[in-house]
């Protein structure tokens, strides 16, 4: 980076004091958790830390900035059209031709269109992206799609490939219906649901696991003690075997058929009930429990996720901001190092920054700043090295901690700044013991040199008296002499 020597220190010097705080460069990463679930959120947040990778350069990367893009118009059409797709096929499943055959001409007219309005996309996206076309996964799904669709209309048409397998086309017919998973892509809240319910997916199957071991464990001794009397529960053989034991224990989990095997087992064999209610406890208000707080748990991390994403964009909008606003009006450091009047360019630059940051406080869309926060106090907080103004890695790494930091992260960084303060106060108090040691010590010199000073005078005085009495002596003498 060409930066200005003075300002190259400084920032090194601000780096080595604030780099284990960041959070968002590479060498800080540990403060970010590694784990599967938070892999994402890493990511995102190694994203963010390339907005401030280069503080003053102009030739910023804007390869990120269209990341999040809003859906095209051709987009919104075809997610309709997938919408209409998936209600025209429930509509061929309500009303069949079978017992319909007029509709037979309206639903083959129909998955025409539909079959044409795919093709289209498929051709437009391979036009617009070409190679690329294939190392995006839901292009190649959407292709796979179409040409199962396409593949279902030649299949109806030809009667020989109708014989071949039916069930195979009505199979075919009903994975067009998948075409639905592309509305997570543009409903965030559905996205949350579904990327919950797949992060819960890995706890969910060690908990099925456990509750399955408990219920064969459960079904081993019931069937054991209950399968000689069947005829206490009617007809429905409920412990009769394994299969039937385990079946009936998943019900009762669901506190399903619950008086149907509890009355009887009361009635019969009222010791086994104490073993179907720690069972009841276990497995429907434990089991199920954990499992419901497993969901609402990766919901809370999917939540957290798609408000990092939200966050990020804000960061991205304020790089924007600050690359327009200051590199473009050639108010970059190097622009105020180079400059022949740097102390007019300097208060130009600090009055655009001012109006950066007043935009991003008063726009309630974007960076949500406490109520009453003024441009001073956001550059008192992002202003690292004290120096009065904000460079742009201060501003994008700061707001970076502000708005990525988790507790920890902050809570890591509030100590931090509490020990560098207590450190500089005992520097303070060290240099303020140091300066009353030396005002003592100059004090006692002083002090010294007064009494030298006190001592002489008074040798003087004695001196000027025994002259003075000799002098008066001596004219004493001589008016003694005079008057004889």
């Amino acid at each position: 980076m060409k930066v200005a020597a003075a300002s190259s220190v400084v920032r090194k010097n601000r780096a080595n004091t604030y780099q284990p705080l960041t959070g968002l460069s590479a060498s800080s990463s540990s403060f970010i958790s590694s784990s599967p679930r938070d892999l994402s959120r890493q990511e995102r947040v190694e994203r963010a830390s390339d907005l401030a990778a280069d503080p003053e350069s102009k030739e910023v990367e804007e390869s990120d900035d269209d990341d999040e893009t809003p859906p095209t118009r051709f987009q919104i059409v075809m997610l309709f059209v997938i919408v209409a797709n998936t209600l025209e096929i429930g509509a061929q499943q309500q009303w069949k031709v079978e017992r319909y055959p007029r509709l037979n001409d309206v639903y083959t007219g129909v998955d025409i269109v539909f079959v044409g309005f795919y093709v289209a996309e498929v051709v437009v996206n391979l036009i617009n992206q070409r190679l690329n076309f294939f190392s995006q996964g839901w292009n190649v799904f959407d292709m796979v799609l179409t040409l199962i669709a396409i593949y279902n209309m030649v299949a109806q048409a030809c009667e020989d490939l109708q014989k071949i397998d039916a069930s195979g086309l009505r199979l075919l017919r009903f994975v067009r219906i998948f075409r639905l998973v592309r509305l997570m892509t543009v409903v965030p809240d559905l996205q949350m649901v579904i990327q919950g319910l797949v992060q819960a997916m890995r706890s969910l199957f060690w908990v099925l696991l456990l509750l399955f071991l408990l219920i064969y464990v459960f079904a081993v001794f019931l069937t054991m003690e209950v399968a000689e009397d069947q005829d206490d529960f009617g007809k429905t053989d409920y412990f009769s075997d394994m299969s039937n034991s385990m079946l009936t224990l998943v019900n009762f989990a669901l506190l399903t058929e619950y008086g149907d095997i509890v009355r009887p087992i009361m009635n019969n064999q009222p010791v086994l009930l104490p073993v179907l209610f720690v069972f009841t406890l276990i497995a429907s208000f434990g089991m199920m429990n954990v499992m419901i707080g497993i969901i609402v748990d990766n919901m809370s991390e999917s939540r957290k996720a798609l408000e990092d994403a939200k966050k990020i964009i804000d960061l991205k909008t304020a790089s924007r901001r600050w690359r327009k606003n200051i590199h473009g009006r050639g108010l970059s450091a190097q622009d105020v190092a180079r400059s022949d009047d740097p102390k007019a360019v300097e208060e130009e630059r600090n009055k655009v920054i001012d109006e950066i940051l007043q935009s991003l406080i008063d726009e309630d869309n974007s960076i949500n700043f406490p109520l009453g926060l003024t441009t001073e106090d956001v550059i008192s907080l992002l202003d690292f090295d004290n120096s009065g103004g904000l460079t742009h890695e201060e501003f994008m790494t700061g707001l970076s901690r502000l708005l990525l930091g988790d507790p920890f992260q902050l809570t890591c960084l509030s100590l931090t700044v509490i020990g560098k303060m207590r450190r500089e106060i005992a520097q303070f108090d060290k240099k303020v013991e140091s300066s009353m040691l030396e005002t003592r010590r100059q004090a006692q010199l002083v002090q010294s040199q007064v009494l030298d000073n006190q001592t002489k005078m008074r040798n003087a005085q004695k001196d000027i008296l025994a002259q003075l009495q000799e002098i008066r002596i001596v004219l004493d003498s001589a008016k003694l002499s005079k008057e004889t």
